[in-house]
Parts: structure tokens; C-alpha cells; sequence
């Protein structure tokens, strides 16, 4: 085999694309020489094999590739590495028309851009028009038959976004950026995109998906000195986006020096770049929970308006619910309770139907089995019987719909209930056009994070109650805070802690094991028991093994459970064979196999009608939400689109949109469950995962489950989850800010 590493120009034919994964724009070619003639004395054949990222790219297109060979062992080939590649523009009369009529340009179809290329007498003609200064050109362009003054600068508009983009992905392509994320940026910056990638390269760490180390080539290689200001700045502002991404609101400032200085080695004065940042309007900082904290304006905006908002409805003078503040209200609860199909409520239960009466905001949480939805049964027909108004709500699309099933009244997602109006994150309500219904319950609060509590709490007009249920030692939320645990800790909220379990949950193992876990002892399985057990096996490929077996025979032959709707598998790892993507690769081979249907091929992995998927981006145009779930109905391969079947709705997704924003839902992680419940929950649990293997997360697993529980792996790791009791405490200061609010 040859091996060189000269680096080479080559102009040449697609002649055919022979694998693509739109979500990296990663692709394999085959190429012919466009002029057909030898470039390379690597060449052992007519076509070769070209690899690298491209960008709307067709069989049939005339590139020009640089790079290297390189030897591929697995082929027994060389093949062509590319670094940089380039699209001329067609020179030939044809080669324009047919450009100029692909879509690129609005308005113009075959017919048109024939008629420009021969009106202007070829390629180069046309092009010299076409680039023009804008009056220029849209005075020639109107010379044309048909093409009038509006159309000709809808024409030239389109043409110079053409070009201007063209350039910005050829740019970032050098400096090793897919176009998908090339595009992105130039969607944030705009016109001024060449400007800051050439001036102030570390801007770019403000657009989602370029990491500070991906700018910091960029800049390097654009030749800022490694001491510059501009990097060390850039430095801060990622190490706090980074922090949100873990659910941290604020960072400690020595957390921030210390990330700061992991990331650029032997940095200058870090303390002197958080003061500049800080200057410049990008940070903010104040004490917080004793630490000198630092904030990216939003997260603490968020956290301030929250806490102001809180303290608002706490001091509410006129109470909708304040006719209940009298000696019936025992009575009264006591008829609610009879209508919600409840004989009799357990003294916390009173307690907390009271507190949520007798307080403008209030908390119920405790456990599985605990009665926290008796609870909110008996305080929806509690209102009700006196004909006020109940608004239910939770974070996600399948928690809403629990509840409406537990209360038999509609529930709504968060972002329904406040109206999402296509504005990005902003709602139709909010504190100019607010809800006032006497009580809004607020179900599976420990999912949400504090923009959506903040925003959650604008819109409650001053009179109306509200209550957060929810479990406050599951995991936190995905997104940033920690709300339901800070507004425990402030000591201002009135909280009920339901401890006690039911008769009916103490003969659920799973209810008992949760508890049990919650309280650092092992689950337990018992011969009378059949919705909890253990699955032993030795190793990663065992549990694999076992798991597959469990959910497409064992479970739907024992239980009679549908193993696609019914079954979900909790894995706490992406990574390895018994990982959340080797089990979805399994499963689906086993519950959906390739049967000759149209499919979507990203990387390795194949989407097609029938595989349970799940979102795991908020979409407001969509309405689709992090952690939502769905079946695909079908897949399209010419428009490259797919259906997805949620929550009783068709969404549509695009083929790029997948391996990022659609993923494979056969198994998903412990983190991403939140806020779901199946009927039966598969959890992979070995020794060989002992860094994720915590108190919460099995108690978070444990507590998906609503029927069956099956452990697969090893007793040793349940008990090392039960007994460990991992800090996953948060850096946010709600707590904090809700005293100081009440103390003004």
C-alpha cells in the first residue's frame, strides 16, 4: 500500500456519494479526475474514494479537493483524506443554467435562467452581472424578458447570500468546522460573521455547539498569541456555559479560574479577564451562598425575577381561595376526598391540602406510594366543589397526560399552558396577560429548571394559588437549578413531606425497593412478589445478552406486555456493550428490523417506520420538548423527511435534525427518563459502571417503573448505588434570593 502525505489539489467529478451522515456532513465519494486525466501518481485506478465534510453536496458536481492520501488498512486502499474543498461555479453556459435553476435562487425555474445565461451570452457574461453592486445589477438583470424590478432584487439578494455563504463554509471548513455548524454561525452573526471569525475569533463560543477549543484553533491558527486578552476572556464566558450545561446556574470565581486554567495552560491573569469580561457586560457577579459567584446575565436574571415573583404571590392580600380560611374547611375536605374516590386522608395529606388552601404557594412532595396524587385529586375537586378553577400542568408532554389520567381533568405541558407564541422562548403569558384561576398545580416539579419556573411564575396573576408536586430526591432537572429543592431549603415555602406509604403501595417491591434504596439498603425481591426482580449477570455482554432477551420474548411472553409501548431500558451509560447505543442497536434489530421499507441512514445507525424515538431538544415551533418519546409513522427518503407519532400528534422532523435531535428510544439514560413512567423499566446495573452508579439515580430509575422492575447485572452494584450518596448539589442561589426578598 502506498502511504504519502503530500499534500495534493485535485479537481474532480462526483461520479457518487456512497455515505453521508448529514448531522456531521461527513461523507465518502467516489471521484473520477474532472478532466480525465492522471493528477496523481497515487492513483492505481479510474475512481478512487475521496473522505471528508462537505456541505450540500450531489453526485454529479465538479469539485476541487485538497489533501492527502492515505492508506486504509480495513479497505485495502488509498484513499483521499480532505481537508479543504471547494465548489467552482459552473463555467459552461449549461453548467449555470442548470445552477442557477436548482433552487438556490427564488424565482427562478428553468425557463428563466435560460433566458438570463443567453440574454447575457454565456457563463462569464452572466456572472460579471450577477456581481455587480446591487443597483447595477438588478438594473441588467431587469433587461431580461419577464423579470421585473422586484424580481431582479429578490434575485440579486438570494445570489449575493449565495456567494456570501458559500465563502463562510469554505472558510470554516479549513479550520476543520462541519457547514451544518459553518451555517449556524453565520444564522447568529449575520453579515458580520467574516468580520468576527477573522477579528475576534473567540466570539464564536456564543453560538450553540462551538466549544472553546474549537474557536481557540481558529484563533490560533488566524495568529492571536496565546496570551492574547480576547482568549483568556473567551475562556471565562465558556467555562460558565459549560457549568449551565450541568445544571450549575453560577459558578464559585476560583471554579471559574481553576476551569479557566485547564483549558489554556500556562494562562496570564485569569482574575484580570474576569473583571474585564465582567466590564463588558458578558458576566455578572455578586455573594451569593458565601461564594464570590459569577453569572452569565440570563441565569441570574432568571434567578432574581423567580425569587421577586415568589415573594409577590406570598404577600397576595386578596387570596381567591380565601372563602376556605374558615372552621368548614376540615368538612369541606373531607367531601372533597369522598367525590376524588378517597375514603380517608392520612393526617400529612390534610396537612398538605391545607397548606396548599391556606398559602398562596406551597410545596407537596414525597416518595412513591406517599399519596402525593391523592393529594392533588382532593384539591382539584376541593375547588371545584366550590366552583373555582384548576389549572394542571408538568414539564412534559407524558407527565401531563399521567396526570389528567390520575385527576380526570385536563393537564396541559407548562409551555401550553402559557402559550408559546413563536417567539423563541417567549410566551403569550407572562405579566402583562396572566392566568388567574384559584389554583394552579404544578405536577413533577423536580424536572423544571429556572428559566421555565421563572417564566411559569410571571405569569400567575396576585391572588391565585400555587402548589409544586413533586419528588424532591429524584435527580434534578436536565436544564439548569435546582427549583423544587431551593424552594424547600429557603425555610419560607410551606412544604409537606409525605412519608408515610399506603397500604396498597406496601405491596408494591417496587414502591418498598425505591424506599429502600432512598433509605441506603439493597432491594429486595421476594417469592410472592412478581413486579420486581433481579436479572444476574457477570459481565457488560451478558447484561446485553439478557436484556434483549427480557424485552422482545421473556417480559411479552410472561407478562403480556407490548415490548415497544410498555417496555423502557434504563442504561446510566452512552458508552460501551451495555450502553445506552449498543442496546438501541440491538433492540432495534430485534423489535424493528430492516424489511426493505424506505430508511434514514445517520452514521451507523438507520431510522425507519416503527422505532420508538425520543426529542431531546425543546422546539417551540414544533412543540416538541426534551425528553418527549414518540414511533415513527414514516420515513420519506426523497424530501428527506420523517414523521413522528407524539403524544397522539404528527411531528415532522428533517433527516439532518437526526442522531442530534431525534435519537433511538429503546433504551435511554436515567436522566433522560425523567418525568416518564412505564409500565415495565429494565435497568442495566453493574460494577463496571461504578461512576454513575448513585443513590438518586437508582432511586430515579426505580421509580419509572409502574408494574414491573427488572435489575439486569449484578446485587454488588444495586447495594453500591444504595450506599453511595453522590453530591450532586447544584450552584444556584434561590434559596438565598428568596430570603433576601422576603427580608426587604
Amino acid at each position: 500500500m502506498i502511504t504519502p502525505t503530500t499534500t495534493e489539489t485535485l479537481s474532480v467529478l462526483v461520479e457518487k456519494i456512497i455515505f453521508s451522515n448529514p448531522a456531521t456532513d461527513y461523507y465518502v465519494l467516489l471521484c473520477s479526475y474532472a478532466d480525465g486525466q492522471d493528477k496523481s501518481p497515487y492513483r492505481l485506478a479510474n475512481t478512487f474514494k475521496a473522505v471528508g465534510h462537505f456541505h450540500a453536496l450531489e453526485a454529479g458536481a465538479k469539485i476541487t479537493l485538497t489533501g492527502e492520501w492515505k492508506s486504509n488498512p480495513k479497505y485495502k486502499e488509498n484513499q483521499f483524506s480532505v481537508a479543504h474543498w471547494d465548489s467552482p461555479l459552473p463555467d459552461s453556459a449549461d453548467g449555470l443554467t442548470d445552477y442557477l435553476a436548482s433552487g438556490v435562487i427564488r424565482f427562478v425555474g428553468d425557463a428563466t435562467a435560460k433566458k438570463i445565461v443567453e440574454h447575457f451570452k454565456g457563463a462569464d457574461q452572466t456572472l460579471a452581472i450577477l456581481n455587480l453592486p446591487a443597483e447595477q445589477a438588478i438594473a441588467k438583470l431587469c433587461e431580461v424578458s419577464g423579470i421585473t424590478d422586484w424580481r431582479a432584487q429578490a434575485i440579486k439578494e438570494d445570489w449575493e447570500a449565495q456567494v456570501t455563504t458559500r465563502a463562510i463554509v469554505q472558510f470554516f471548513a479549513k479550520h476543520g468546522l462541519t457547514a451544518k455548524l459553518a451555517l449556524r454561525v453565520y444564522r447568529h452573526f449575520g453579515g458580520a460573521t467574516m468580520e468576527v471569525a477573522q477579528n475576534d475569533p473567540y466570539r464564536l463560543v456564543d453560538v450553540e455547539g462551538i466549544a472553546f477549543k474549537t474557536a481557540d484553533k481558529i484563533a490560533l491558527a488566524m495568529g492571536l498569541p496565546e496570551d492574547a486578552p480576547s482568549r483568556i476572556e473567551a475562556a471565562v464566558v465558556y467555562a460558565l456555559d459549560e457549568a449551565m450545561t450541568r445544571g450549575h446556574l453560577y459558578l464559585p470565581r476560583n471554579e471559574v479560574v481553576e476551569n479557566v486554567q485547564e483549558m489554556i495552560i500556562n494562562t496570564a491573569d485569569v482574575d484580570a479577564a474576569i473583571t474585564r469580561v465582567e466590564m463588558q457586560g458578558r458576566i455578572e457577579r455578586e455573594m451569593i451562598n458565601e461564594h464570590d459567584a459569577v453569572y452569565k446575565p440570563a441565569a441570574r436574571r432568571a434567578e432574581t425575577e423567580a425569587a421577586k415573583q415568589i415573594v409577590r404571590l406570598m404577600r397576595t392580600v386578596a387570596s381567591r381561595l380565601a372563602a376556605f380560611a374558615n372552621d368548614t374547611l376540615d368538612e369541606r375536605i373531607n367531601q372533597a376526598a369522598l367525590s376524588a374516590g378517597q375514603e380517608e386522608l392520612s393526617d400529612e395529606q390534610r396537612q398538605a391540602i391545607c397548606a396548599a388552601i391556606l398559602n398562596p404557594v406551597s410545596v407537596i412532595t414525597g416518595g412513591p406510594g406517599t399519596g402525593k396524587t391523592t393529594c392533588t385529586r382532593t384539591l382539584v375537586a376541593l375547588v371545584k366543589n366550590a366552583e373555582g378553577l384548576v389549572q394542571l400542568c408538568a414539564p412534559t408532554g407524558r407527565a401531563a397526560k399521567r396526570l389528567a389520567e390520575a385527576t380526570g381533568q385536563e393537564a396541559q405541558t407548562i409551555h401550553r399552558l402559557l402559550g408559546w407564541n413563536g417567539g423563541g422562548s417567549e410566551f403569550d403569558r407572562d405579566e402583562h396577560h396572566q392566568l388567574d384561576p384559584s389554583l394552579i398545580i404544578v405536577d413533577e416539579s423536580s424536572m423544571i429548571d429556572q428559566f421555565l419556573c421563572r417564566a411559569l411564575l410571571k405569569a400567575v396573576a396576585d391572588g391565585t394559588h400555587i402548589v409544586f408536586v413533586g419528588d424532591a430526591d429524584q435527580l434534578p432537572s436536565v436544564g439548569a437549578g435546582a427549583v423544587i429543592g431551593e424552594l424547600i431549603a429557603s425555610g419560607l415555602i410551606p412544604t409537606t413531606r409525605l412519608g408515610v406509604i399506603f397500604r396498597q403501595a406496601q405491596n408494591s417491591l417496587i414502591v418498598t425497593n425505591a424506599h429502600r434504596v432512598l433509605n441506603g439498603e439493597m432491594p429486595i425481591t421476594a417469592d410472592d412478589k412478581r413486579d420486581f426482580f433481579f436479572a444476574e449477570a457477570a459481565d457488560a455482554t451478558q447484561a446485553a445478552e439478557i436484556v434483549e432477551k427480557l424485552v422482545a420474548e421473556r417480559v411479552p411472553q410472561a407478562f403480556n406486555f407490548d415490548p415497544l409501548k410498555d417496555v423502557q431500558v434504563l442504561s446510566p451509560m452512552y458508552r460501551g456493550e451495555s450502553g445506552v447505543e449498543a442496546l438501541n442497536t440491538a433492540l432495534q434489530a430485534r423489535l424493528n428490523p430492516a424489511n426493505g421499507s424506505e430508511s434514514a441512514q445517520i452514521g451507523m445507525r438507520f431510522f425507519r417506520a416503527g422505532d420508538k424515538v425520543m426529542v431531546t431538544k425543546n422546539d417551540y415551533d414544533r412543540a416538541v420538548f426534551n425528553g418527549d418519546t414518540g414511533i415513527i409513522e414514516y420515513v420519506n427518503a426523497e424530501g428527506k423527511t420523517l414523521g413522528v407519532l407524539i403524544d397522539g400528534r404528527s411531528v415532522v422532523f428533517k433527516f439532518d435534525e437526526l442522531g442530534e435531535t431525534l435519537v433511538h428510544a429503546y433504551a435511554v439514560t436515567v436522566h433522560k427518563s425523567q418525568g416518564g413512567e412505564w409500565p415495565v423499566v429494565i435497568i442495566v446495573c453493574l460494577t463496571a459502571n461504578y461512576v454513575m452508579l448513585y443513590r438518586q439515580l437508582l432511586y430515579t430509575a426505580i421509580t419509572r417503573a409502574r408494574k414491573l422492575c427488572v435489575i439486569v447485572g449484578q446485587k454488588k452494584a444495586a447495594a453500591m448505588a444504595a450506599k453511595n450518596v453522590k453530591e450532586l448539589g447544584r450552584y444556584t442561589g434561590l434559596a438565598e434570593r428568596l430570603r433576601r426578598e422576603v427580608a426587604r
